[in-house]
């Protein structure tokens, strides 16, 4: 009696390259820098009390101060898939650039300036340059294609 014994064929171990560790890496500084803002402004409850009472909630003072701490697990979330080389957090990372592309764009052409959305070079021209050179990165560079490539059998 013979015994045939079938080895599969190795798989193709996936490596991870330097230039997804490097967005991933960006995407914990952002991270960092959501909760730090988010921080400041949690300090500041207890510096303007409005004339009608004393209420010390910073949601009351500023509704959208829970996106801060929510934008930062998004990034959180990005950067470890990233580094687990999920596809999923490519297209996730390019969505929420060209969300965030559409907006600026729409605030543009409603004409009116805010410090976070204008039109001369600012902090915030360069971070929608290093978003979208860090998508560009995940998807042009051939190290990182083949990173995100499924594995074969």
């Amino acid at each position: 009696m013979s015994t045939f014994v079938s080895n599969p064929a190795p798989k193709r171990k996936r490596t991870l390259p330097l230039s997804v560790v490097a967005v991933a890496l960006y995407q914990l500084a952002k991270m960092g820098f959501f909760l730090y803002v988010f921080w400041q402004c949690w300090q500041l409850r207890e510096t303007e009390i409005p004339p009608f009472g004393d209420v010390r909630n910073p949601f009351y003072k500023e509704p959208g101060l829970f996106l801060f701490p929510l934008l930062a697990g998004l990034h959180f979330v990005l950067a470890v898939g990233l580094i687990c080389l999920g596809n999923w957090a490519r297209a996730c990372l390019t969505l929420l650039v060209a969300l965030v592309l559409a907006l600026w764009l729409l605030h543009l052409m409603s004409g009116e300036s805010s410090f976070l959305f204008t039109l001369e070079p600012s902090i915030m021209i360069s971070a929608f340059a290093a978003e979208i050179i860090a998508v560009a990165i995940l998807y042009v560079t051939p190290h990182a294609k083949a990173a995100f490539a499924p594995a074969t059998k």
